[in-house]
């Protein structure tokens, strides 16, 4: 008794601690800081953003608009005009900023007063002009852009919800007495939009996924107290876990928001095998703590066993490159242990009290009867037939293993959120009229001697034009060229125009170029179509600049831009991650055989582990779909399981081959104590997690839909492969025993 409260207050004490950790707990608010990294390019985009300002701080109001009619001119004007009023807006740039060609002082644009004919004729001027076309403007005349730039101390989402809120109230007035329907797109919109979209539906069908798992537990158990102490450790588990995030100072972020979801699952498949035997063995023993005993005596090793191996395989992501991913690896392996802790320390405490003497009540229900007889006539499937599945087996897990092969990390900006948002669709009509809606930059340096107005600077920069031009997946370069074309002076070379860039704002030429410190940037546009088919035009684009360099001593080019490099260093990071989940898998194989002592166990293990990590790859390439962020968490997951229920099992059968059962009765005594478990445990959490397939944030359904996925296979593999490898690889060690 005495220690049952001694368990007690150190569970409550820990509880307590982390709900005060919980409290501290925040969301990642500084995107940057997730895909950031310690490597060259990342120091480039951090220079160029002090040299030239943030790229990734622009909100695009984009609209298709014909501007050959006064009041839709009218409204547009109107629609800058409100939003330069926007606090948090530090500057708003759109074609009623040009002037004339042919007359600095007049604009682009015709006046509200202005005949009906002026617009005609200045729209066919603008298409000619060159910082119009292309740039506000699209090239067939329909899409108008105009660009918002938000104060540059404005990078946290928190800092920029209410300022894309403003600027879309703004929108939404001017939309709502007129006929166009401007759509608000850009980094800053994409980040809040994500992050609302991505909590939202978290919390929504977080809540209705809870409700459906106790619902199908209830069914299943047909018990509430067998609900009630299979659920309440795991929980928490996932509790402490998050508690010991806030205490570290570890924000929630897009890579380890789902760690409460692995922590409880390897908990829950840890709970359920325990209270299992904790029921079975209360059929036999009357009195409860002797039960109890026994059944930690038979399950505890193995779930410490389990516990212990996920934990180090999770704790080898330590060795990653990126620091995201070597926190998510810590932050696994500390979820696993406190999950085993919150099980063994909780569930039996909780199996001592009177309310628990029901389970001493317990007979199989009709669910469980039914379970356990398919699992018998399955497993005498197997065991006839072991040398074919073992065959199969293989060459299963060969073609999986060439599909995955072929899969490739991809980032896309928009791939949080519903291809019909209103972020989305303004980033498509954006790709659409103007060729993309995100920037890749090219940073020049000309050397010490020259400036801006020595021709062979312009002529440099002139190249770089041409070759960005060329390149399949950018379009529409803009630089300080545009500008100088742009001026009246037509008849004058481009180096005699530079004096007259004064007439200029400061901070906009700033934005293009600085003199006092020799460098110019050319920015091209660049679709939102994913990182991955950019990457191979972009590598040929910087072979290019480089024998440019080559070309032009003195001169030196760098490619960057929030796009480039934060796709860049996610595609980096998700291989990374996948890479390094893969080594965790192979250091399991080898602590399998060292727990178990027997290397045969350890090579027998190896694929009924690898199996739902290769299908849920396999089945990505299958479905055309690149290996994403939120497809390597599951594979994390799928690790999880994989090896509980693999160590349940061969635990199981070690226990009876101790007590000198032949093999294939130890494995169908195994199949029967353990089987019901693992079933039971995996139809809770597949319906459970299904629910979350009627979301509409794209990465949501996809983590459900592998979820479900990796469950189904993880299972599968340990009811039929693992069986009939046991069965053949033990074969000899039974004709000498």
């Amino acid at each position: 008794m005495p220690v049952r409260i001694a368990i007690q207050l150190i569970v409550a004490a820990i509880t307590f601690v982390s709900l005060v950790g919980v409290a501290r707990v925040s969301f990642e608010d500084q995107p940057r800081t997730i895909f950031s990294g310690n490597d060259a390019e990342t120091r480039q985009l951090g220079r160029f953003f002090d040299d030239f300002g943030s790229d990734d701080n622009r909100l695009l109001v984009v609209m298709r608009a014909d501007l050959t009619e006064r009041d839709q001119v009218r409204t547009v004007r109107r629609l800058v005009e409100q939003l330069r009023g926007v606090e948090g807006i530090d500057d708003v740039m759109s074609i009623f900023d040009l002037r004339r060609e042919d007359a600095v002082l007049e604009p682009l644009l015709p006046g509200d007063e202005d005949p009906e004919e002026f617009f005609a004729d200045a729209v066919k001027e603008a298409l000619r002009h060159p910082m119009a076309a292309g740039q506000f403007l699209s090239r067939d005349g329909r899409v108008s852009l105009v660009v918002v730039h938000v104060g540059e101390g404005l990078h946290t989402i928190s800092g920029l919800a209410p300022v894309v809120q403003a600027v879309r109230q703004v929108v939404t007035e001017v939309a709502a007495s007129s006929d166009l329907h401007p759509l608000v797109g850009g980094n800053p919109a994409v980040l809040v939009d994500s992050l609302a979209a991505v909590r939202r539906d978290q919390l929504r069908f977080g809540i209705c996924s809870g409700v459906v798992t106790v619902a199908i537990a209830m069914v299943l158990f047909r018990c509430w107290t067998s609900l009630v102490v299979a659920l309440i450790p795991p929980g928490l588990g996932a509790l402490w876990t998050v508690g010991a995030m806030g205490w570290l100072g570890w924000p929630i972020n897009g890579i380890n928001s789902a760690l409460p979801t692995v922590v409880f699952i390897i908990g829950f498949a840890n709970g359920v095998h325990l209270l299992l035997e904790v029921r079975r063995q209360r059929t036999v023993l009357e009195d409860r703590f002797k039960a109890l005993r026994q059944a930690l005596a038979t399950v505890a090793p193995a779930c410490v066993m389990t516990a212990l191996t996920s934990a180090i395989g999770f704790a080898s992501l330590a060795a990653a490159r990126t620091p995201s991913v070597q926190v998510f690896g810590i932050s696994c392996a500390m979820g696993v242990l406190l999950a085993l802790l919150a099980v063994l320390a909780c569930m039996p405490v909780m199996c001592t009290y009177r309310f628990a003497d029901r389970l001493g009540s317990f007979q199989r229900n009709r669910i469980e009867s039914l379970v356990s007889s398919v699992l018998m006539r399955l497993l005498s499937v197997v065991l006839r037939n072991r040398r074919l599945i073992v065959i199969a087996s293989f060459g299963l897990s060969v073609i999986l293993l060439l599909m995955a092969s072929r899969l490739r990390p991809d980032l896309r900006t928009t791939e949080a959120m519903s291809d019909a948002s209103e972020t989305a669709r303004a980033m498509q009509l954006c790709d659409e009229g103007f060729g993309g809606s995100l920037g890749a930059y090219v940073v020049m340096q000309w050397p010490k001697g020259q400036t801006l107005e020595d021709r062979h600077v312009l002529v440099v920069a002139g190249h770089v034009h041409e070759l960005l031009a060329k390149c399949e997946d950018l379009h529409e370069p803009m630089s300080i060229l545009n500008v100088l074309q742009g001026l009246p002076r037509r008849s004058q070379p481009l180096e005699r125009r530079v004096r007259h860039l004064s007439r200029f704002p400061e901070e906009r030429l700033q934005a293009l170029v600085r003199t006092d410190l020799r460098r110019m940037t050319i920015r091209a546009r660049l679709p939102n179509t994913g990182a991955a088919a950019w990457d191979e035009n972009l590598q040929r684009l910087r072979q290019q600049l480089g024998e440019l360099e080559q070309q032009h001593p003195g001169f030196s080019f760098e490619l960057t831009g929030s796009a480039v490099i934060v796709g860049h260093n996610m595609r980096r990071m998700i291989g990374d991650l996948a890479r390094s989940l893969g080594m965790a898998a192979l250091i399991i194989i080898p602590l399998i055989a060292i727990v178990f002592r027997s290397l045969g166990w350890g090579m027998i293990s190896i694929l009924p582990n690898a199996t739902p990590l290769l299908l849920n790859a396999a089945a990505l390439w299958i479905l055309g779909e690149p290996l994403r962020i939120t497809a390597v968490i599951t594979f994390s997951i799928c690790l999880g399981v994989a090896v509980d229920d693999t160590i349940h099992f061969m635990a199981r059968v070690r226990h009876y081959r101790r007590q000198g059962v032949p093999i294939q009765d130890s494995i169908t005594q195994a199949m029967e104590h353990v089987g019901v478990a693992l079933v039971i445990s995996t139809l809770v959490l597949i319906g459970g997690f299904s629910v979350m397939l009627c979301s509409e944030v794209p990465p949501i359904r996809w983590f459900s839909g592998l979820c479900c996925t990796a469950f189904a296979s993880a299972l599968v593999a340990d009811l039929t492969m693992l069986p009939a490898l046991m069965a053949l690889g033990s074969r000899r060690e039974d004709g000498t025993s």
